[in-house]
Formats: C-alpha cells, sequence, structure tokens
C-alpha cells in the first residue's frame, strides 16, 4: 500500500482504472455499458482522503437506481450529490413520480454518455427527456414506446436482444 501511495496522481489513476471494476464473463452478451464497482475499489477508497478523491470518479460513474426510493428526495440523492461523476444511469420500471423527478435530475448529469432505460412502453416523455440530453450518446431500451417517437431522432437509441416492439392492443 505504501508504495502506491508513493505514486503521483497520473500513475495512480491508470492503475485504480485497471481494478476498477468487476470483469463481465465472456459468455455475458449484454451490450449495457454498466460496469460493477470491484470490492478492491471500494476497499481502496476507504484508505484515506488522497485515494478517495482519486477513486471517486469510478465508484460513481456507473449508478443504478433501483426503485423510486431511490429517487424519492431528488436533493439527497446520489445522483446529485455526485452528478458530476456519472457516466452511465441504469433507470428501472419507476413511478410517474420517479420518473418526473429522474427528469429534473438529468440536466444536471454533465458527464452522461449512456443510460439503459428497462420497459420505456409507457415512458415516452422519459425517453424524450433522455434524447434531448446533450451529451448523451447512447440509449439502451428493451422496447420501444406504444407512442410514435416519429418525430424524435432515435439515432442514440441501441435496442435490447428483447422483444423491441409488441404489437398494440
Amino acid at each position: 500500500m505504501h508504495l502506491l501511495l508513493s505514486l503521483p496522481n497520473e500513475l495512480l489513476h491508470p492503475v485504480i482504472d485497471y481494478i476498477a471494476y468487476t470483469p463481465r464473463p465472456p459468455s455475458s452478451r449484454s451490450k449495457s455499458p454498466f460496469k460493477c464497482a470491484s470490492p478492491e475499489l471500494l476497499a481502496l477508497s476507504a484508505v484515506n482522503s488522497r485515494l478517495r478523491r482519486v477513486c471517486l470518479p469510478f465508484v460513481f460513474a456507473n449508478v443504478r437506481i433501483r426503485d423510486d426510493m431511490d429517487v424519492q428526495q431528488p436533493e439527497n440523492t446520489v445522483l446529485i450529490l455526485f452528478a458530476k461523476f456519472t457516466r452511465v444511469l441504469v433507470i428501472p420500471t419507476l413511478s410517474q413520480a420517479g420518473d418526473q423527478i429522474i427528469s429534473q435530475i438529468l440536466p444536471q448529469l454533465e458527464q452522461l454518455f449512456d443510460v439503459e432505460l428497462r420497459d420505456c412502453r409507457d415512458r415516452t416523455n422519459l425517453l424524450r427527456t433522455i434524447l434531448e440530453h446533450p451529451t448523451v450518446t447512447s440509449v439502451f431500451v428493451d422496447r420501444l414506446p406504444h407512442e410514435s417517437m416519429c418525430n424524435y431522432d432515435l439515432s442514440k437509441v441501441v435496442p435490447g436482444h428483447t422483444n423491441l416492439c409488441e404489437p398494440f392492443p
């Protein structure tokens, strides 16, 4: 550990980048850019304040929202506290209120480039907000919304391996 701490930040950054994420199995066919922070990264971030500063961009680069509870109080959410580090965001099925909160938070995520949006069939407004975000380059979806998206640039949309469209009821 002493040798690691003696490195300048310019060399420390690539070392931490190497251990930052848990590798995916080769059989994984997921197109999602989401990476899980490795246990080593989390432990390293707790060593001292210098390592914490270097590790923070890696720890909060990939954020997975679990449910509505994660976004109920926007002033306390991790998304706002660590917005400058968030590059990949996974959004599960949320309530309409949860989707509205995410829409309000999105402009603060200035480094966001990939979003994985689960079940966007009835979430046209949220998908529209994500597509209009200036730094987002890819939106991974499992299904397209029922409502027409013809007026929007869908070049950022990356379809999943499940059914993209269901027959309309």
